[in-house]
């Protein structure tokens, strides 16, 4: 039987769109890019770089097909940060349910945290 690891999964909602977008506040160039229909490999990639430190494995346990499946949902979205010409991290978020968006992973890559990128 496989070893039992604790796991925290954190949440927050936001229901009525009062809070406040606030611009990053970096040296650097940043911006935001889409990525359509991603290779298993290349989301196999963000998904290990954001969440290697956390034991992320939830992803990589999934069959290749059912995780194809998801990420090229054409209701689900992915995006990843760019900084300074490197990848930074990325945003999976789910418009599955109806009038919501699930962030379904947020990560920054541990070389990019602690550099306000994330807001």
């Amino acid at each position: 039987m496989a070893e039992k690891i604790p796991t925290t999964v954190t949440y927050l909602e936001i229901v009525d769109g009062s809070f406040e977008r606030k611009k990053a506040d970096v040296a650097g160039t940043y911006f935001v890019e889409k990525i359509t229909k991603p290779s298993y490999e290349f989301y196999i990639y963000l998904y290990d770089r954001a969440g290697s430190t956390y034991n992320w494995t939830a992803r990589k346990l999934m069959p290749k097909q059912e995780l194809l499946n998801s990420i090229h949902d054409p209701k689900v979205e992915i995006f990843t940060l760019i900084y300074d010409g490197k990848i930074a991290g990325y945003v999976e978020l789910d418009f599955r349910e109806s009038h919501q968006a699930e962030v379904a992973y947020f990560g920054i890559f541990p070389e990019f945290q602690g550099l306000r990128l994330g807001p």
